[in-house]
């Protein structure tokens, strides 16, 4: 686990994504989640960008491409949102996306790690 930890912290494009990865680590420790699932979302942060990373936790879970959100193509290569077309008559011309299972349980972990690093700050 540490080596894991160790080498997804070197290879971090961005400095911010360390205070990402820390949350998903203390949600690891937690067991809100397993060792493959945080894996593959440190793979996420890794491959994001971090201004979009940033955005998702509190993005709605399906939101339409004339929202203007700007980061959610970036975020397709991540695995963190998948695109779906319209579903009604008056929609299917416009694309969608929507958080993935991986994306959810980001934002879980997330909201998860927020109290215990209130905490730290307060401390």
């Amino acid at each position: 686990m540490g080596e894991t930890l160790f080498y997804t912290l070197e290879k971090l494009s961005d400095m911010r994504k360390p205070e990402l990865l820390a949350q998903i680590f203390v949600a690891y420790l937690d067991e809100v989640i397993d060792l493959p699932l945080f894996r593959r979302i440190a793979a996420a942060i890794d491959q994001a960008f971090v201004d979009d990373i940033s955005s998702l936790p509190e993005s709605p879970d399906n939101f339409p491409d004339e929202l203007g959100f700007g980061w959610k193509t970036g975020l397709l290569g991540s695995g963190l949102v998948s695109p779906f077309g319209g579903e009604t008559y008056d929609d299917e011309n416009k694309i969608y996306f929507r958080l993935t299972p991986v994306a959810r349980l980001f934002r879980q972990c997330v909201d998860h790690a927020r109290p215990i690093a209130a905490q730290a700050y307060a401390a």
